[in-house]
């Protein structure tokens, strides 16, 4: 389970290299609601290291962006009905 979990991960990473913002926010998003994903916060990091300066006026986008759907993905879980067991 752990070994899919990095696989996916390592997913994300390509995803953020390759494709626009908002196909990272979404698969990100899907990430965050399958498992904790505090791991995105420093992936929006250097995502923000790499591509963030002079890409737009709002600073630390990507970082803001998984740390935004780190915290509304923990709050909305307990509420969500397929985790309660």
């Amino acid at each position: 389970m752990n070994s899919m979990r990095v696989g996916i991960f390592i997913m994300l990473i390509f995803v953020g290299l390759l494709a626009p913002l908002w196909v990272l926010i979404v698969c990100g998003a899907c990430y965050a609601l399958w498992k904790k994903a505090y791991e995105l916060i420093p992936l929006g990091i250097f995502f923000d290291a790499m591509f963030g300066v002079g890409v737009s006026e709002f600073p630390y986008v990507y970082t803001l962006s998984f740390a935004g759907i780190v915290l509304l993905s923990e709050l909305v879980k307990p509420r969500l009905s397929f985790y309660d067991s």
